[in-house]
C-alpha cells in the first residue's frame, strides 16, 4: 500500500468515527427550522418575458432553479412525488403569481369571453385573474440532495402537462400492477412536446 493510499484509509476511518459521533445527536437543533423557514425550489421554464431573461441572467427556453439560481439547461430528469390541482392567481398588471389557492377556497367571478367556451375567472377581492392548473412536487434525479422541488404548469404548457399526466397514470410495474407516481425517472425537455421515462 502506498503512503497516499494509507493516508486515504486513515482519513476515511476518521470520517467514519466523526459520523458515528454525530449520529448520537441526529436532528438536534433543527426542530425550529420549519417548512416556512426554508426556500422551496421552483423549477421554472424561462420565457422571453421572464425577469431573469430580461435582465440577461439566463436565456429563454431553459429550466432554472429559483432557490439556487442555477440554470439547468433544456432538459431535466425528475422523479414526481406528488400532484395537485391548484388555482393560480396572477397579478393583473405584471402577470406574476401572487398566490396559489385550493380549488373552491375563494369565490371567483366569471367574465364571459366572446368566442370562448370558458369564461375568464377573476378574484373579485383583488381583480386578479385566476386559472386552474397543476402543481407537481418532484425530486431532481441527478441532485436528490436538493430535496423536493416544485413545478407549476403554465397555461401555455397545460396541454403538454396533461399528456404527461396521462403517461404518469398509464405506467405499470414489471409485475403488471399500476405503478406509483414516484416509480420512474422522467426526462422533461423544453422544445420537445413530450415527456419520456
Amino acid at each position: 500500500m502506498s503512503k497516499q493510499e494509507a493516508k486515504d484509509v486513515e482519513q476515511e476511518a476518521i470520517g467514519q468515527e466523526g459520523a458515528e459521533f454525530l449520529e448520537q445527536f441526529a436532528g438536534e437543533g433543527t426542530a425550529e427550522i420549519t417548512q416556512a423557514a426554508v426556500a422551496t425550489p421552483w423549477l421554472s421554464i424561462m420565457q422571453d418575458r421572464t425577469q431573469h431573461v430580461i435582465d440577461g441572467l439566463c436565456d429563454a427556453g431553459v429550466w432554472r432553479n429559483s432557490a439556487t439560481g442555477e440554470v439547468l439547461g433544456k432538459t431535466i430528469r425528475v422523479i414526481p412525488i406528488a400532484f395537485k390541482v391548484i388555482w393560480n392567481e396572477r397579478d393583473a398588471g405584471t402577470g406574476k403569481t401572487v398566490q396559489n389557492h385550493e380549488p373552491g377556497s375563494i369565490q371567483l367571478k366569471a367574465i364571459p369571453i366572446k368566442g370562448k367556451n370558458f369564461p375568464k375567472m377573476i378574484n373579485p377581492e383583488t381583480g386578479n385573474k385566476v386559472d386552474e392548473t397543476f402543481l407537481y412536487a418532484v425530486v431532481l434525479a441527478d441532485a436528490p440532495e436538493m430535496g423536493f422541488c416544485l413545478i407549476q404548469a403554465s397555461m401555455g404548457s397545460l396541454g403538454t402537462f396533461k399528456r404527461w399526466n396521462a403517461l404518469l397514470r398509464a405506467q405499470i410495474l414489471p409485475n403488471g400492477s399500476k405503478a406509483p407516481l414516484f416509480a420512474y425517472v422522467w426526462e422533461l425537455s423544453i422544445g420537445d412536446d413530450q415527456a419520456r421515462n
